[in-house]
């Protein structure tokens, strides 16, 4: 959640005012931040105490908002925090929680040493509270330093259960509050890092990491492990030694407790509480519950690496045998399941479940394989698909990163490993980074195919469309017909405003993957642009009937708003932010649906809460990339469109640096000018949009620009036909 002054679906005045059922709550402060939401500290009226708030960062009907809460509250003991209420503001779901004080254990590890007591006296409380959640089978899957707060009475309490999940009673996921993505990366279960859902082993492996944290704190030791060391994680080689004054059975906790295979892992949260109970209390001769014996599927190890294929027995052997020939008989080589998994890749934009399939089967190649190095790169690749898929949710970029590292580890001179780096870059805005990459990957192979597309795409994100029409038409050359770069040099010639060229091409698309998306939306930008509206609109439709998409909702809603229906647009876009049909973690949805609600009478509220969430969902972009103008220049009229006139002229200026010939960038600065209330800038930048090739019939249908087109200089000089 984006930094600010009020809970989510509220304006900066609502802090100092009331929340909830007959203004029950009233906003003191705000206490912190994070993806799911703000934390404030609030004043309850009726029972005369104060009480935490999390506004959660997502309307109610993009997620089931008050799982966190439902499942907080099945956990009875003393540590979790207690859950009071729960309501709905302004279409926003907020959580009433016992106000905790104190000290997280993030803050207490900058302070300096902790003693390895210390340490097991709180690691000791957290385990009691944890073992309370799996007793009743809620798994927290987000257990770090942060989270374990001590109160000013001493008292370990554990926080956040936002992405807690409820398990069944043979371990099964159920549906939870996040996704099976969500958590924090340093504090990741190998198995997590490949994609695998929380679960008891994995809180196990947290608690240990956290253990771990504890004893290092002040120390010359490791830090915390984050991206760069991702990768020595998922091959073992990660160093899980405490310090040296740790007593040798604490060791032998955090050892078991942060072993790679949760198989061997000791993830019963009551063992390792009693373990350290004993040991606080000073019990002689106390140890650890005996590992069980657990049946797993042996991997076949490389023989690269031992000289001859080795099985690990976990099981009798005639037991394991008879499991390594079904497994080989049922299962494919490795080499053939990345191939299936490449193909399903290549389908994701006509097939919905086709990337979540690649994802699935290059998880299992790496779990038998650990840091196989194409499969490394694919997934990364992969994991940046989902990430661009599923908008602002930073966990597959995460993942996207620590696949890449990964590959590049395991073997820096493949071509596609450099890819994966340089996709990650170019989705964190870090453009000299991923050309260089991308230059890498083709010295290695001229011939990528990844390597030319990203490439290009990450051209097209600079506005360096020249650049990109010559990268896309390589790869034209070398693979004739490829869908996606016909439709992406669609889309360059609509930014050049070459709409009759944009169209072949488009068409072009449409005929050669006619289930996917991408070409039925360019196109009817493309017709749009032309006015022809209801040669537009009919494309849409084909689009819909065939593959529906929150894209195509969106153009719709567009099409429907340049005719003037506002209601039947601003359904579209609401269609557009919905969990069920498109894309409510997307910034350019909400704001689509805020220009709509803005023309409907009685809306004024909605339209706000819409502009101001899109804003804020845009600000991390503005940080993270700083070459791809269409970002300030959406900024720049959304803060105008909000009657911030300071950030409106600061955010246009940047993008027009940026990008001072392309169409799209210089009306938008115009309408941010004229809302803003600078009648001559704004009918300069017009000009010059119009003498780019920006549509002169959709500057006519613009509601905002009413009063501007009125102006004489406009009629006389810019459009002189409207005087006529």
């Amino acid at each position: 959640m984006t930094q600010g002054a009020a809970p989510a679906g509220a304006t900066t005045d609502d802090v100092q005012q009331c929340l909830g059922p007959e203004g029950r709550y009233r906003i003191r402060k705000r206490l912190g931040s994070g993806g799911y939401g703000e934390v404030f500290e609030a004043w309850d009226g009726e029972l005369r105490r104060i009480v935490a708030i999390k506004s959660l960062a997502l309307p109610v009907e993009a997620t089931d908002w008050n799982t966190e809460a439902r499942l907080s509250s099945r956990v009875l003991h003393p540590a979790v925090v207690v859950v009071h209420d729960v309501f709905v503001h302004q279409g926003f779901g907020h959580i009433v929680m016992e106000r905790v004080s104190g000290q997280d254990l993030a803050a207490r590890c900058r302070e300096g040493p902790v003693s390895p007591r210390e340490a097991a006296q709180w690691i000791c409380q957290a385990s009691a509270a944890l073992a309370e959640a799996h007793r009743v089978h809620i798994v927290h899957g987000d257990i770090k330093p942060a989270n374990l707060m001590i109160d000013h009475s001493g008292r370990l309490r554990v926080l956040d259960f936002g992405i807690a999940r409820a398990l069944d009673r043979t371990r099964t996921l159920q549906a939870g509050a996040g996704p099976a993505l969500a958590g924090t990366l340093a504090y990741m279960a190998p198995e997590q890092l490949l994609g695998q859902p929380p679960s008891m082993a994995s809180d196990a492996y947290a608690l240990g990491r956290v253990f771990l944290a504890l004893l290092h704190a002040g120390s010359n030791g490791p830090p915390e492990p984050g991206l760069a060391l991702a990768w020595q994680r998922l091959q073992g080689n990660e160093d899980n030694s405490p310090t040296a004054d740790a007593p040798a059975c604490l060791r032998q906790l955090i050892e078991r407790m942060t072993q790679r295979d949760p198989a061997r892992r000791l993830d019963k949260m009551e063992a390792i509480h009693r373990a350290l109970e004993a040991f606080l209390a000073d019990r002689p001769r106390w140890q650890l519950p005996k590992l069980r014996a657990r049946l797993t599927v042996p991997r076949l190890r490389p023989a690269a690496r031992h000289g001859r294929l080795g099985l690990r027995f976990v099981a009798p052997a005639i037991i394991g045998i008879i499991m390594i020939a079904w497994r080989l008989q049922d299962s494919p080589p490795w080499p053939t399941r990345i191939d299936q998994a490449e193909r399903a890749m290549a389908r994701a934009d006509v097939d919905e479940g086709a990337l979540d399939t690649a994802i699935a089967e290059l998880q299992s190649v790496l779990a038998d394989r650990p840091g196989q190095p194409v499969a490394a790169s694919l997934l990364s690749v992969a994991y940046a698909m989902a990430y661009t898929r599923d908008s602002s949710d930073p966990s597959w970029l995460e993942r996207a990163d620590a696949s890449a590292q990964l590959a590049a580890k395991s073997e820096d001179q493949l071509a596609l490993g450099q890819v994966a780096l340089g996709r990650v870059a170019t989705l964190r805005g870090q453009h000299a980074q991923a050309a260089s990459a991308f230059q890498r990957a083709l010295a290695l192979d001229p011939r990528n195919y990844y390597a030319l597309v990203f490439f290009a795409n990450d051209l097209m994100r600079q506005q360096r469309f020249s650049d990109a029409r010559k990268m896309l038409e390589r790869v034209l050359a070398l693979y004739p017909q490829d869908a996606p770069s016909q439709t992406n040099l669609g889309r360059v010639a609509y930014e050049e405003a070459d709409y009759a060229r944009a169209e072949r091409l488009f068409r072009v698309a449409i005929a050669a993957q006619p289930r996917a998306q991408a070409g039925y939306a360019g196109l009817s930008q493309t017709l749009a642009r032309e006015n022809r509206e209801e040669e537009a609109l009919q494309v849409l439709q084909e689009g819909l009937r065939v593959h529906p998409t929150s894209v195509l909702y969106t153009n719709l809603g567009t099409t429907l708003f340049m005719r003037g229906d506002y209601v039947a647009a601003a359904r579209a876009f609401e269609d557009a932010v919905s969990a069920g049909r498109g894309k409510p973690n997307d910034y350019l949805m909400w704001a689509n649906l805020a220009d709509a609600l803005r023309w409907i009478p009685g809306r004024d509220g909605d339209e706000r809460r819409a502009r101001q969430h899109a804003l804020n969902m845009l600000r991390p972009l503005l940080v993270r990339d700083n070459q791809d103008a269409t970002l300030p220049s959406r900024a720049g009229l959304y803060a105008a469109q909000l009657d911030d006139k300071a950030d409106a002229v600061a955010w246009s200026g940047r993008a027009l640096a940026l990008a001072p010939a392309v169409p799209d960038v210089l009306f938008r600065a115009a309408m941010a000018y004229e809302l803003c209330g600078d009648r001559d800038t704004a009918l300069v930048r017009l000009q010059q949009a119009l003498g780019r090739g920006y549509p002169a019939h959709l500057v006519d249908k613009e509601p905002a620009l009413a009063a501007l087109r009125r102006d004489r200089r406009y009629q006389l000089s810019i459009h002189p036909a409207s005087s006529r």
